[in-house]
């Protein structure tokens, strides 16, 4: 899918992996534009396991570890984003209530975050994945989370697709094919000037992820993404993770399998 690939991190790459004893100092970018995700201190490395998601290869948090993107935004001047996740929560996995818990996100505290994919973005929609962020420093702190509770600790892998329309300030969010957050309210309407997302960590931020959780790719495009192309994204990385048993029946990369 290297069509609709702005920026991207993939563990079964082994080439984009840097490992000493499976500890991870540097995640490198996927698409070639240079977003390499890094981390010099050995206690906040994640771990590289060649064959622990589904045989396949995935790095796996203690709880503390984080990846550093650095300053330079991801996203910023644009008029929406697309990012999708592949990865899984261990069952029972205790979230501390709080949009610090990220898979990617902007900055790197909570006063100046401008996006975080999170599983919990204040303890009344514990467990349900969601967008948390603000446009700007002087903006307020939103956040758009699912309707339902996606039960983030189930133990079940998944593929999630968030998207933000910035120049409708709308989000949408897709859970293994189904969508279960519609055009929320998010941001201000019409604001693409100084949006500064997605810019700071990946499998981090100030809290950790549960210990054990795991990543195994992500993929950010600059772009809202037609349905036809959401559904192709979710079909590729379904397939290549072994993941297509999620997809619902009337998805149409549920047996088959995309054409990039």
């Amino acid at each position: 899918m290297t069509l609709i690939r702005r920026f991207g991190w993939d563990a079964a790459d082994s080439s984009t992996i840097t490992e000493s004893g499976g500890a991870v100092s540097q995640w490198d970018d996927k698409s070639g534009n240079g977003r390499n995700a890094s981390q010099p201190s050995s206690v906040l490395q994640p771990t590289y396991l060649p064959t622990g998601f589904n045989g396949k290869p995935t790095l796996e948090t203690d709880g503390s570890d984080v990846l550093e993107l650095g300053v330079t935004s991801l996203g910023r001047n644009v008029g929406g984003i697309t990012a999708a996740i592949v990865g899984v929560h261990p069952a029972g996995a205790s979230f501390s209530n709080n949009a610090n818990e990220v898979y990617i996100s902007a900055a790197i505290n909570a006063e100046t975050t401008r996006f975080a994919f999170t599983p919990n973005p204040s303890a009344s929609t514990a467990n349900r994945y969601a967008f948390a962020g603000r446009r700007l420093d002087a903006d307020s702190y939103q956040t758009a989370s699912s309707s339902t509770n996606s039960v983030a600790n189930s133990g079940n892998p998944w593929i999630r697709v968030g998207q933000i329309v910035y120049s409708s300030g709308v989000a949408n969010h897709w859970t293994d094919g189904t969508q279960d957050l519609t055009n929320k309210s998010f941001q201000t309407t019409g604001v693409t000037s100084d949006t500064d997302s997605l810019r700071g960590s990946v499998f981090g931020g100030i809290a950790g992820l549960p210990n054990g959780s795991q990543l195994c790719e992500i993929v950010v495009a600059h772009s809202t993404m037609a349905t036809a192309v959401r559904q192709k994204l979710e079909g590729y990385l379904a397939h290549k993770w072994g993941l297509t048993a999620n997809l619902p029946a009337d998805h149409p990369y549920k047996t088959a399998v995309p054409v990039p």
